[in-house]
């Protein structure tokens, strides 16, 4: 049995909202670093944006992301900084999903 934390966060948005939306927000974030290409990088600011949706403190979802994903050193707080309205974006669309689920 595969763990919550363990699974490709980016993998079950693209499902839920279309590769359109998940290809627009992964580009915007590469933008945001200037990366061409980083699917890893990616998946970790979509994990900061799923797990601080759902309340987890920094320091959890650093923690998180280092044991689940054998990342070294992942700054957080510099990820929901740089990311900002990309995690905010995301954010809004698992709102809307929640909300389709009520």
């Amino acid at each position: 049995m595969m763990d919550f934390f363990d699974m490709s966060f980016s993998n079950l948005f693209s499902n839920k909202h279309g590769d359109q939306i998940f290809n627009a927000i992964s580009n915007r974030i590469l933008q945001e670093i200037s990366k061409k290409d980083d699917a890893e990088y990616v998946e970790i600011v979509f994990k900061v944006a799923f797990l601080s949706f759902f309340g987890l403190d920094d320091n959890s979802i650093k923690k998180l992301i280092e044991d689940t994903m054998s990342k070294q050193n992942v700054n957080v707080k510099e990820i929901k900084i740089t990311h900002k309205n990309s995690i905010k974006e995301i954010q809004k669309y698992l709102q809307s999903a929640m909300n389709e689920e009520k």
